[in-house]
Formats: structure tokens, sequence, C-alpha cells
């Protein structure tokens, strides 16, 4: 994977913390044996690049992680040899590997690749744009699943203070992602930021969507939820917790 110059190198495939690497002994199958051939190509077309990536998700769906991030390192890789570090096709497909490595359980490789994705965005998009957002969200996710609560908290409040200067306060796209930040502090046990903020966002979503509309009706529950002493004597663990993710 290309790395920024301004920055040391880091290896895409470096140990855990743990010492154990998650993808060092996995087995050579035939999905690995194509996404490594594939891996030599030089491709330039974006439309080439695309379909990988989308192949490398097949291969993330059907239990194959490590040809799922070789095929996507590749992609990365291409999209900034030909199309620039910070071009706007790079900056996706880097995202899409963090999460796919999320979604293989490396936690902390996927915070890695998001958070560097995220401050090329930041120089190259803005902090406001849509895409932005959106990465700022993804990180932030992977944040909470890994234990760094206060890390994901504080991402995912910026996102909603940026679509509030960007979108208004009671646009649908805002209250998406106060309720991103409902789950940010769920996941951290805060029971009662999690009520300050949901009946913040219920109250928005009656005033400015209707109380009839589909997100106000998810986010009443969400608040019936949270104010549940029961409920958070007995909530599921955060992987458990359906992800709330805006694309942008």
């Amino acid at each position: 994977m290309a790395w920024r110059k301004d920055r040391p190198e880091q290896d895409p495939q470096a140990s855990r913390p743990d010492g154990q690497n998650s993808r060092q002994h996995a087995p050579l199958t035939q999905a690995v044996i194509r996404a490594s051939s594939m891996a030599k190509d030089e491709v330039t077309s974006l439309s080439t690049l695309d379909y990988r990536k989308d192949l490398a998700w097949q291969f993330s769906d059907g239990g194959e992680h490590l040809a799922a991030v070789i095929l996507l390192q590749h992609v990365v890789q291409q999209a900034a040899r030909h199309h620039g570090t910070t071009a706007l096709a790079t900056l996706v497909f880097r995202n899409e590997l963090g999460e796919v490595l999320g979604a293989g359980g490396e936690l902390d490789e996927a915070i890695a690749v998001q958070e560097l994705n995220l401050a090329d965005a930041r120089r190259a998009l803005g902090a406001e744009h849509a895409r932005t957002l959106a990465f700022r969200n993804n990180l932030a996710n992977h944040c909470s699943r890994a234990g760094r609560h206060e890390r994901a908290i504080a991402l995912h409040e910026e996102n909603v203070l940026l679509s509030e200067r960007a979108l208004g306060t009671g646009a649908r796209h805002t209250i998406e992602r106060r309720n991103n930040l409902l789950f940010a502090y769920v996941a951290a046990g805060d029971r009662k930021r999690a009520v300050a903020c949901c009946q913040s966002n219920l109250d928005l979503c009656r005033g400015h969507l209707g109380p009839s509309d589909p997100l106000t009706v998810t986010v009443g529950e969400n608040l019936a939820m949270v104010r549940s002493r029961k409920w958070w004597r007995s909530r599921p663990a955060l992987s458990e917790q359906p992800e709330r993710r805006f694309d942008g």
C-alpha cells in the first residue's frame, strides 16, 4: 500500500499489538492465489479498480479475509500511484480497506488506515465535505468497537457540529449523525449523555420531520430504550448492535 512520503513508512501487514497477525498463517486458498495474482497488475482505470474493490468485498463476505485485504491494498496502491494520494477515488478506496480490515476483526489496523484517510480527506476535501463526514463516522465506529470510546465520541460530536453548520440542525443527515453519537454514548456506558442526546434528537425530528416520519419513529424507540434502566443492565454487546453508518 502506498503511504504519503511525509509519514514514516508503515507495513499494512505489521504484527498486531499482541504479536499475532491474523493473516500470517492464513491458508493459501484459491481466492488468495487469485487476489495475489491480480495484485501484480498495473491498473490505471478507475472502473477496473472499482470492480476489484467490489470483488474484494465478495471475498470478505465469503470469509476470504486475506484475499480481500490483498486485493484492496492493491487497489489503494494503484489509485494512489496513478491518480494521487489524496484523489477522491484513492480516499474512497482506502476507506474501504479500513472497512474490510474492521470486518475481519483487525480493528487496530482499520483505525490506523482510517485515521490516515481522515487526515488526508480533511486537507483535500475539507472538514465538512460529505465524504469526510462519512470517513470520520466510519473511523468513529471502529474506535467504539475497539473500546476507544472517548475518541469515538469526539469524532461523532465533531461530525454533528460540522453537519449542523453545513446542513442545519434539523436536517435529516444531521439527525442521522446525532443518532450515531447516541450509540457511541451507549457503547461507552454513558446513560446520562445518551438520554440527553436522544431526547434532543427526538425534539428535532418532531419539529423538522414530523411525528410520523420513519426516522422520528426510530429515534423515539431509541429514546425509550436508553431511558430504561432494565435495558442498560441487559443491553447487548456493541458487536451485536446494528452499525449506524452514513455513507455520504
